[in-house]
């Protein structure tokens, strides 16, 4: 099932809303793709530029019109007959139109749904997952909502494949001054602040300095800037429609930011960054982010003078001490994880675990020989029937183990987990369960390994009285090694 389930994503992009709430979900989606989900976009106001790049990812792409946009329940009808017509085991919801009355219409049929929010726009009481991902999201901000439906905090923070830990390794910080200047003002900058900062650019008294620009298909001063690129003292380079935003991120020596996500991909990237807020959500993310010691807030782009930046911007520019500070705390804060976090826990909802029987032994007897599972088995000879099942009757027997059968949301088996409790005594061993997991071939590489080992270890904690789960692996077997290590 892991292969079919199905994610619908509602979201929009354009010059009113940015283009921050489709990328977030894009992470999303790049996520329940690895792990083997579809994924269908709905948007009503959606650049041909974005869709573009949705598509040639992967994912479909499905335009309700901007007629539907600010009609909440036309919104939500349509939204709730095309989660029906795929098919849909969740719906994700990332934009500040979609308030309780539009959860009430989609939520239901069995299907699942999780909230995007940042600042509690909505009490959100239909939503089976609520995710704010920024470092100042507490559960005070959703007292209507259990613990285990708020996924809070930048252990959440989603962010797309180009920020996994493999693959973003931040540059040393320079001891002189910066060179490279990532200047990135969001996807629209309807207030082209872009210009504002490269005008305050002009006063630095650095030399050489390399500018990159960043702007989204939304922006429409681009003819502005190209004047003012051209007529800079600085090396000034603009960037449109970018896909390579970790790659220039990981150039930059420091960079100019909006509050947005980007604020927090740059600290995954180790950038020292001045953030401007260019919309209201993002003021607390700013203040949070220079309380923390992540980055220099310099204020709302509206009652910023330009002097105030100019200094903002030489002072941390020249402090190196603070610089290197900046780059260690936002490495600390954002581990680029989030998003694969949010799917598992969202896949995780679509499997059950129920006990095993002994009719059971036949189907757990031919996953156990199978050749891929005895060459990284203890055992490697193949078991026959018989002695098969009379272990496994010794095993159900026993009350101090536990096999279980994963099941999928149509009953269907997926793999087996047993946990058994440790004889061992001794310091540190009491409460301990040995497990072992075993997944049938079709679903295997799916990323469903560390998901079912958390499922029953708390399950093993309820019903075994243990503290930890602890497994024998051999060292050549890289994939149980991954799945444990996660």
């Amino acid at each position: 099932m892991a292969n079919d389930a199905k994610l619908l994503i509602r979201a929009d992009s354009g010059p009113a809303v940015g283009t921050g709430h489709v990328m977030r979900m894009f992470a999303l989606a790049e996520a329940w793709k690895q792990i083997g989900g579809r994924t269908f976009f709905v948007a009503s106001v959606l650049p041909g530029t974005l869709r573009n790049r949705l598509e040639t990812s992967g994912f479909e792409v499905e335009e309700i019109g901007p007629s539907h946009a600010g009609t909440t329940g036309i919104d939500a009808q349509r939204t709730f007959e095309i989660a029906d017509h795929i098919g849909a085991d969740w719906i994700a919801a990332d934009g500040y139109v979609f308030d309780d009355r539009w959860e009430e219409v989609v939520s239901g049929s069995n299907r699942k749904l999780l909230v995007m929010d940042d600042f509690a726009h909505s009490t959100h009481h239909r939503a089976d997952l609520v995710v704010n991902q920024n470092a100042y999201a507490t559960a005070e901000l959703y007292p209507r909502k259990k613990p285990k439906q708020l996924l809070l905090g930048c252990r959440y923070l989603l962010m797309r494949p180009e920020f996994a830990p493999d693959r973003c390794r931040a540059r040393a910080v320079p001891n002189n001054e910066p060179r490279r200047i990532l200047v990135t003002l969001g996807g629209a900058d309807p207030d082209n602040v872009t210009s504002k900062v490269i005008r305050c650019l002009e006063a630095i008294q650095i030399p050489d300095l390399e500018i990159d620009v960043v702007v989204g298909p939304d922006f429409k001063q681009r003819r502005m800037l190209v004047r003012q690129a051209a007529q800079s003292k600085h090396s000034v380079t603009l960037h449109s429609n970018v896909r390579n935003m970790g790659e220039l991120m990981l150039q930059a020596d420091f960079a100019l930011s909006a509050g947005g996500t980007t604020t927090y991909e740059l600290a995954r990237c180790g950038v020292p960054t001045v953030v401007i807020s260019i919309a209201d959500n993002q003021i607390e993310v700013a203040k949070e982010l220079q309380r923390l010691r992540v980055a220099k807030y310099a204020g709302h782009f509206e009652s910023l003078h330009d002097k105030v930046l100019i200094d903002l911007i030489s002072h941390t520019m020249l402090d190196y001490k603070e610089r290197i500070r900046m780059s260690r705390n936002g490495r600390a804060l954002v581990d680029g994880k989030g998003a694969g976090r949010i799917a598992g826990r969202m896949i995780n909802s679509l499997f059950d675990l129920r006990p095993a029987t002994i009719e059971d032994a036949s189907m757990i007897l031919d996953w156990r020989n199978e050749p891929e599972t005895r060459a990284v088995s203890f055992h490697r000879e193949a078991i026959d029937l018989e002695c098969h099942t009379r272990w496994m009757k010794g095993k159900l027997a026993d009350p101090d183990c536990r096999i279980w059968i994963v099941v999928d949301k149509s009953n269907q088996p997926v793999g087996q987990v047993r946990i058994e409790k440790s004889e061992q005594q001794g310091p540190g061993l009491q409460g301990t369960g040995m497990i072992s997991v075993s997944i049938r071939h079709e679903f295997r590489g799916r990323g469903l390994g560390p998901l079912l080992i958390r499922k029953a270890a708390l399950r093993g904690v309820e019903e075994l009285s243990i503290t930890r789960v602890v497994a024998q692996i051999k060292p050549f077997n890289s994939a149980s090694k991954h799945a444990f290590a996660k």
